[in-house]
């Protein structure tokens, strides 16, 4: 069994999960309690009962302080810059993961990348330059608008050592693939890239997209150590997939929108350190938070 961290950050409105292969320590479950207060309300611990689930190998602090604690070897840290829906707020950004990986290369990949997670991601200390890998669910816009944001206005700030590399799925037809829609942000951005040449590198307001069958599981990314495996699952219409890493005997698996399917069952098969799976609030939670008037349908 892994060892497992999950820690409120100073921020206030993103969460960090910590994973190492380190063997696990006996002990019962612990008991039910009141969930830790939210960050953004002035808590300062993690939302869950068990913040704790293993042997860590080394100290940590409780709260999680951005730039002051860098990944070990072999470790992996998942830290969720977006967990909302399309109503995006300042203390809640959409849907966006993050993974720093504790190899040689100290890689980054995001999943997923909707609105507010890239001004999270300035918070985390992270070097912007190294934000170059980018894996998407699903093309609705609340999972993919801050792309635009990284592909334009990151490459003035940082981001200059070349493309971003886009891996994502196909449609059931071109025009709703990945590939169209990365060619699509790129001629949006063309007055952007214009304006740009001459003291910013070319290559840097580049996509390279690499679109693949969204009906199949397969491995879509390997290398450095990292393996990432895509797979099918159920969302809105065809072409919405999950995905698996593995990297030194850990494994992490974010479902995107998504309901229960045999397909991300499968992907957690023989147990996985950690599983990212959406749930939404039902319209009488959800209707209140953003001011919506609640209408009930009746009978004629």
């Amino acid at each position: 069994m892994r060892y497992l961290r999950a820690t409120a950050l100073l921020m206030g409105n993103i969460l960090a999960l910590g994973l190492s292969a380190c063997v696990a320590a006996d002990g019962a479950e612990g008991k039910s309690a009141p969930l830790p207060v939210p960050a953004f309300a002035g808590g300062t611990k993690a939302i869950t009962r068990t913040p704790v689930i293993g042997t860590p190998r080394r100290q940590y602090a409780e709260m999680y302080v951005p730039g002051a604690e860098k990944p070990a070897d072999g470790e992996m840290r998942v830290t969720v810059l977006g967990s909302g829906n399309p109503w995006v707020t300042r203390a809640q950004a959409s849907a966006s993961i993050l993974v720093e990986v504790g190899n040689a290369e100290r890689d980054l990949l995001v999943f997923d990348l909707g609105s507010g997670s890239l001004a999270n991601y300035a918070s985390l200390k992270l070097p912007v330059n190294k934000l170059n890998k980018v894996f998407l669910s699903h093309l609705h816009a609340d999972h993919t608008s801050d792309l635009l944001t990284l592909v334009g206005s990151y490459a003035k700030v940082g981001r200059a050592d070349g493309p971003v590399y886009l891996w994502g799925p196909s449609g059931t037809e071109p025009r709703l693939g990945t590939r169209h829609f990365a060619k699509a942000i790129e001629d949006a951005l063309a007055w952007d890239t214009e304006a740009g040449r001459g003291p910013i590198n070319p290559d840097s307001m580049k996509i390279v997209a690499s679109e693949f069958d969204f009906s199949r599981t397969q491995v879509v990314y390997e290398k450095n150590g990292v393996k990432v495996t895509a797979f099918p699952v159920v969302h809105a219409l065809s072409g919405a997939v999950g995905y698996r890493l593995d990297f030194a005997g850990l494994s992490f698996v974010f479902s995107g929108d998504a309901r229960p399917s045999w397909p991300l069952v499968r992907a957690c098969k023989g147990g996985v350190d950690l599983l990212i799976h959406e749930c939404f609030p039902p319209p009488q939670r959800s209707r209140p938070s953003r001011g919506c008037p609640s209408r009930e349908r009746r009978s004629p």
